[in-house]
């Protein structure tokens, strides 16, 4: 993983500080090289089709390994937030054309306080396949589809993702991505959210204890 520079750091960090939300997109922190190698492990894994009408559609890899890779994301994203952080969940997922993925908040408890890392893992660019995230139905952030990146949001059980639909101009190119949920170890919080109930493939998120 190539990784920001100090001074970009610096700035990432002031970007996301001043953010409402608490928002930032990282552009080439993972090596086309790298991606392209880690493609490969993860698709050996074997991702498994996941569908269910209000949740998404897309193919899923719960354990995806890899430790020194989330390990170097997770540095990243404590150098950014400020915070001492720890990785709760990690999983990977593609989508084609005609996938999109749902993820709502609005049956979990009270709120606590997480930060979502999205790394895209894709061979390119494709300006499709947008990460958004709102707030009581109002756009608050959108995190767009570019290789190597990764998108960090801080989040709480007010903020709802979804990963847009992919029409036909997606063609035959596939979004890789990893997603993890870091959680703050300086701050106490309550319970985090439980495990989502869906048909098995098994989805990790929303984070759980």
């Amino acid at each position: 993983m190539m990784g920001p520079e100090d001074a970009q750091l610096a700035a990432y960090r002031r970007a996301f500080e001043q953010s409402p939300l608490g928002t930032v997109v990282l552009e080439q922190v993972v090596h086309p090289d790298e991606a392209s190698a880690l493609r490969k492990r993860l698709r050996a894994r074997g991702f498994l089709p996941y569908r269910r009408l209000d949740r998404g559609r897309y193919e899923l890899l719960a354990e995806i390994g890899e430790p020194d890779l989330i390990q170097n994301l997770r540095r990243v994203a404590a150098a950014v937030t400020g915070a001492r952080l720890v990785v709760a969940q990690a999983e990977a997922y593609r989508l084609r054309h005609g996938d999109y993925l749902l993820e709502s908040t609005d049956l979990l408890p009270p709120p606590r306080r997480w930060y979502e890392l999205t790394c895209d893992l894709s061979a390119g660019s494709s300006g499709e396949a947008q990460v958004v995230y709102a707030r009581r139905g109002e756009h608050v952030f959108v995190a767009p589809q570019l290789a190597g990146s990764f998108a960090l949001v801080r989040r709480d059980t007010e903020v709802s993702r979804y990963d847009r639909y992919l029409n036909h101009r997606i063609g035959d190119r596939v979004v890789h991505r990893l997603r993890l949920a870091l959680v703050s170890t300086e701050v106490a919080e309550t319970a985090p959210p439980p495990k989502a109930q869906s048909s098995k493939p098994q989805s990790s998120w929303p984070p759980k204890a």
